[in-house]
């Protein structure tokens, strides 16, 4: 039992290091400025005032300086399919494999516009008014590096703790819906890999090496996480386990990679939607 309980704390100690790390450049207090329930349309819906929160640490993220250009001005930036979704109202197929999101609130293979893509809201939901997935803000990244930008928008219900990222992408001239967990996105760095957090135990340092229309291909880079097994006496054990490019490491090297991420790595800018701003 001392054995397990000190392998526990390492874990604990190295997690801590790693989420100070990747503290997420939107994990923000909200302040709603407009409770209105017909947030569903994002041409006449305020967005929260966002209030960046800093967490001293001795190897955080420089932060970089959020854009004030509106999503309108940016449509060069993004391949003619994607632009169309803010800019004509235009759709997108919802390709994600994600099991959890294959439910009755959404269908894979199905198109959507922005407007009518609520992952919050299904049939058995009550109050679908408080369910209502609003836009709060979004970045401009190539996160798979093919030479073409995807934009990742926040997204969360307009009353309830519920949140998210929808990655949007060009896949073959089509634009192609994905959603990651909010904790699968913390953060996400300017050079387009990720923190990604299972909880105290487990955390991940990944990218993304392609969107299909059938999901999406990522690489784990650096992972942190416990392995659990049984004993002959009923109890269980666990041990730590971690990993660096493919292979398993020791705690030290995933800390120092860890580290030098940290050091040399900025969190992406993120763009609060504004209806005065970036409207159609």
């Amino acid at each position: 039992m001392k054995n397990n309980t000190l392998i526990v704390l390492i874990m604990l100690v190295l997690m801590l290091t790693i989420v100070a790390c990747g503290q997420k450049l939107t994990d923000v207090e909200v302040t709603p400025t407009n409770t209105s329930t017909s947030a569903v349309d994002f041409t006449t819906t305020n967005t929260p005032t966002l209030k960046p929160t800093k967490t001293p640490t001795p190897t955080e993220l420089p932060q970089t300086e959020v854009s004030d250009l509106p999503l309108t001005e940016r449509f060069g930036e993004l391949p003619e399919s994607v632009a169309k979704i803010f800019r004509e109202n235009g759709k997108f197929v919802y390709a994600d494999d994600n099991e959890y999101y294959l439910r009755d609130s959404l269908v894979r293979g199905a198109e959507y516009t922005i407007e009518s893509f609520q992952p919050y809201i299904s049939e058995q939901t009550e109050h679908p008014e408080e369910w209502t997935a609003v836009l709060d803000s979004f970045t401009i990244i190539d996160l798979d590096r093919d030479g073409k930008n995807e934009v990742v928008c926040y997204i969360k219900s307009v009353m309830h703790l519920q949140a998210d990222y929808l990655i949007l992408s060009d896949v073959d001239g089509k634009a192609c819906g994905y959603i990651v967990p909010y904790r699968g996105f913390n953060p996400l760095l300017a050079d387009g890999r990720v923190w990604s957090s299972g909880g105290a135990a487990s955390s991940e340092l990944y990218r993304f090496n392609e969107f299909t229309a059938d999901g999406y291909v990522t690489e784990t880079l650096a992972k942190s996480d416990m392995i659990y097994y049984d004993t002959a006496d009923g109890y269980g054990g666990s041990e730590p386990y971690f990993e660096l490019a493919g292979s398993r490491a020791t705690q030290e090297q995933v800390s120092i990679f860890c580290n030098e991420v940290c050091i040399h790595s900025s969190n992406a800018p993120w763009t609060p939607f504004d209806s005065a701003n970036n409207s159609k």
